[in-house]
């Protein structure tokens, strides 16, 4: 099995370590699918940001779009894909799927990572206790 390996970045001056994980959920009721990504300066390695993108939360909250929902990691690890429903088309059909709206976060890739760490306050990094923050909180700010 491969291990996943910290990668590094650099953002205003401060080098982080990071990487990404797809898990499964032991207890789940409809999904157990989960892309986490874990964050932390550089020397200080026990107080780790992660923010865990759950499937499963597509149906405990209710979203600000009540037409989006989002899948996790497959068929590509890593990826988030937010979909966002069109209105239906006259006589009730739907939009074929190649032409809804679809927005896909890769947490593979650094460039993510950074928007991640400048959306959420630095000072969670830094200090002393572990923080967990769920993803899903920072989907809409992406």
């Amino acid at each position: 099995m491969k291990k996943n390996i910290l990668r590094k970045i650099k953002i205003d001056n401060e080098t982080y370590l990071w990487k990404r994980l797809h898990v499964h959920l032991t207890n789940y009721e409809h999904s157990k699918c989960v892309e986490k990504v874990v964050i932390y300066l550089e020397g200080h390695k026990k107080s780790p940001l992660q923010l865990s993108f759950r499937e499963e939360d597509n149906l405990t909250l209710k979203s600000d779009i009540e037409k989006e929902k989002w899948r996790v990691g497959y068929p590509d690890d890593g990826v988030i894909w937010l979909y966002k429903y069109e209105s239906p088309l006259p006589n009730n059909k739907s939009y074929p799927v190649n032409e809804q709206q679809t927005v896909d976060i890769n947490l593979n890739r650094p460039a993510v990572i950074a928007l991640l760490v400048q959306y959420v306050d630095i000072f969670f990094i830094k200090i002393g206790n572990q923080k967990k923050v769920q993803g899903h909180t920072l989907l809409k700010m992406l």
